[in-house]
């Protein structure tokens, strides 16, 4: 079976079309913010595209996955949804997010995302992460704290947002407590993706085979590192100039916030069998 294909095009054509973007070098971004808004129709072709994407991302079939999500209402439940196209319009990648409340507290759950092996240099998925961080962190709470979370078994995710938000808001660390305010987020988390009390190592604050990274996300840390990146960039010596020349437009490379690693191991799972 070749591949399918969803293009712009079809996508304005949608129920609820979304905002496309620019990402980087020709890539662009497909956003719902509200996707409960698309009608079944439209749920279905982004599930088939999604689940062939993620076939062929991960070198494992994944309809069953996608089956499931689909059969747990995912776009009635998550947040924002996004799908990466390549130049040529082909869908490359996808990632979403879950805003929940636990405790009074905000919490922002980074649900399955992947991007296909012949697309990863560009760090597209930092690119993505990135805005979803500045949405719900800069734009949506820039006062308080926004609790991040997701499930991941990459040790170069972990090092990313240490490196980002630092290991006094990273968790859990080596040879450190958890706070216990950040446990029960992280079992509360646990639990309403479907894990039952037994199946959660509250050490690693995750299913016994998945730990769970939380990061107590604020403004602060965030834009410290942006400008950092921002510094470093005007620093860039002319022979290596971060701008680069395409076409008529002249493009600027985005700050590389090593917030999300391509080429994880798997995805981040959300209700799967």
């Amino acid at each position: 079976m070749g591949t399918l294909r969803l293009t712009a095009a079809d996508l304005r054509g949608f129920s609820a079309p979304p905002k496309v973007r620019n990402l980087h070098n020709g890539y662009r971004s497909a956003s719902w913010t509200a996707p409960a808004k698309l009608a079944a129709g439209c749920r279905e072709r982004i599930f088939d595209v999604v689940a062939d994407v993620a076939t062929r991302t991960f070198e494992t079939d994944h309809s069953n996955y996608w089956k499931a999500r689909k059969e747990q209402n995912f776009f009635d439940q998550v947040s924002n949804f996004t799908l990466t196209l390549a130049p040529d319009d082909e869908v490359v990648g996808w990632a979403g997010y879950q805003r929940k409340r636990f405790f009074g507290k905000r919490v922002v759950y980074l649900d399955a995302a992947g991007l296909l092996p012949a697309h990863r240099r560009s760090k597209l998925s930092a690119w993505v992460q990135a805005r979803f961080l500045i949405t719900e962190v800069l734009l949506r709470n820039p006062f308080g704290h926004t609790y991040v979370v997701l499930r991941t078994q990459n040790p170069g995710i972990h090092a990313g947002f240490t490196k980002t938000f630092g290991p006094d808001r990273v968790f859990p660390q080596p040879d450190r407590p958890v706070p216990e305010q950040v446990r029960r987020l992280g079992v509360a988390t646990m639990r309403w993706l479907g894990h039952r009390p037994e199946q959660i190592d509250a050490e690693h604050i995750g299913p016994t085979d998945c730990f769970a990274l939380i990061t107590k996300a604020s403004a602060g840390p965030l834009l410290a590192f942006m400008a950092r990146e921002a510094s470093r960039q005007a620093a860039t010596p002319a022979g290596a100039s971060p701008r680069r020349r395409t076409g008529r437009r002249t493009t600027r490379h985005a700050p590389r916030l090593p917030l999300t690693a391509d080429g994880a191991p798997g995805p981040s799972a959300g209700r799967a069998p």
